[in-house]
């Protein structure tokens, strides 16, 4: 029988190292932290609603999904427990046991769904990116669904919202292709909040700088260590200018971050060499894919 094992222990990342649009966080925040409220439960039984709350994250890679997710776990002192879908050792019996071990308060996070086999029904279930548009009958109990691996969709429906389901914990979805992912398993009930996350905006990029050269101690970039008013001043300049060089949606925050690291210490090289690795990436993401002959990639002509 597979059980939960410990496999690391991490310091709680602060959320405002995150970069979600404000409103979006604030309203998760809000939303995650009623929830957890000790009034919520009974407020739910007295309804005889199954005290349960799912979150979907969606979005390209490298825009914080995971990050938000561990972020969200350290703010309201969670533990975080997660399970591979995709692993092909693990069998629907498998997953109950796990699920059925849950404390009564945790954070569940499944990463990538999409990858994991539970993809749409053939000829059964249209695409969905707008949560309101749900086919009407359930679909959990249907002969054809895919499974490609060792866990079907009406398994892992099962485990998130059946009889036998664990109350009271807080389960976050992670998915790079919302559109590939079963209506059923998005109806409300089991994903109550959906979450989009998007490539790099301008004001994003000039966050990202910011949070990497403000010299700071603190979990509050505002409190900056050892700047005087120039020095902060100076380096929000040098933030915009960087920003204006960032293409709007075009790359991750995570590809931001890793420009930056290469920097550290030295933010007026990373403004400085901003241009020439944007216009790299730009080049890389504009060129026609190469053609393979016995083995060997040759260009496209």
């Amino acid at each position: 029988m597979n059980v939960w094992k410990t496999v690391a222990m991490r310091p709680s990342r602060p959320l405002h190292t995150v970069v979600l649009g404000d409103e979006q966080k604030e309203q998760l925040l809000s939303d995650i932290g009623e929830y957890l409220q000790p009034h919520t439960r009974q407020w739910y039984a007295v309804r005889g609603i199954p005290y349960r709350r799912g979150y979907l994250f969606f979005g390209p890679p490298g825009t914080g999904k995971t990050s938000l997710a561990f972020a969200i776990a350290g703010f309201f002192g969670l533990d975080v427990y997660c399970v591979s879908l995709a692993e092909p050792t693990i069998s629907e019996e498998d997953l109950v046991s796990l699920f059925d071990e849950l404390p009564v308060q945790c954070l569940v996070l499944l990463e990538d769904v999409d990858s994991a086999g539970l993809v749409v029904r053939r000829g059964k279930a249209p695409k969905v990116d707008n949560p309101r548009h749900m086919p009407g009958p359930d679909s959990r109990d249907d002969d054809s669904n895919s499974q490609t691996n060792g866990i079907s969709l009406s398994g892992l429906l099962n485990v998130i919202d059946g009889i036998a389901s664990q109350e009271g914990r807080v389960l976050i979805m992670t998915t790079n292709h919302v559109s590939s992912l079963d209506a059923a398993l998005l109806r409300p009930g089991r994903v109550d909040l959906r979450v989009p996350f998007e490539l790099a905006s301008g004001k994003q990029a000039e966050d990202l700088f910011l949070q990497t050269f403000t010299d700071t101690d603190s979990e509050d970039p505002e409190k900056s260590k050892g700047m005087d008013v120039k020095e902060k001043c100076e380096l929000e300049d040098m933030a915009r200018k960087f920003a204006a060089e960032i293409p709007d949606k075009a790359l991750s925050p995570a590809e931001i971050q890793g420009f930056l690291m290469n920097w550290k210490k030295k933010p007026a090289d990373a403004v400085a060499k901003v241009k020439e690795w944007v216009e790299e990436n730009m080049n890389k993401a504009d060129a026609p894919p190469s053609k393979m002959v016995n083995g060997n990639h040759l260009p496209s002509r």
